[in-house]
């Protein structure tokens, strides 16, 4: 609420917008596809770079409809963006707005950290040849590796 409430003071509504609208349809992806499943969703929050959808019945699901509903929402935002870029959005400077926001997420999210969309990636894949808690151990300590490199990195790349 916050956020919403300085986007508008700050006058950068249009951004917050954009944001907020490919965050919502990411979700929305998410939501539908376990609507497929009948997943019961206990919640879902949204954050100012995100969301997160809550399940009540998260356990013993078969791995293909966690795929499924892992890669439904950025397909969904893909499309979305691919909508709005063609159909939509006319104006250069908006253009630009939505395609930085668009990447910004999609390739974030597809980080291997966890929770992010990246780290469930590979939790699936890894449950597909290995016991679940020692998959979740393994994408754990990777997600944690993989901070850490990212943190280090950023750290070298934003020091002149």
């Amino acid at each position: 609420m916050f956020i919403a409430f300085s986007s508008v003071v700050t006058g950068l509504y249009k951004e917050f917008l954009i944001l907020f609208s490919i965050i919502i349809i990411h979700e929305c992806g998410h939501y539908f596809a376990s609507l497929y499943y009948k997943w019961e969703v206990e919640r879902i929050d949204v954050y100012p770079f995100g969301g997160h959808i809550k399940f009540k019945d998260y356990v013993n699901r078969p791995i293909k409809e966690e795929f499924f509903i892992l890669l439904c929402g950025p397909l969904l935002q893909v499309l979305y963006f691919f909508l709005l870029k063609n159909f939509v959005v006319t104006n250069y400077g908006t253009l630009d707005i939505l395609q930085n926001y668009h990447y910004s997420i999609l390739i974030f999210n597809l980080l291997p950290i966890h929770p992010l969309d990246g780290s469930k990636l590979i939790n699936l894949t890894l449950n597909k040849f290995f016991p679940y808690k020692l998959s979740h151990i393994v994408t754990l300590y990777f997600s944690f590796i993989v901070l850490i490199i990212s943190l280090i990195a950023l750290e070298r790349f934003t020091v002149n």
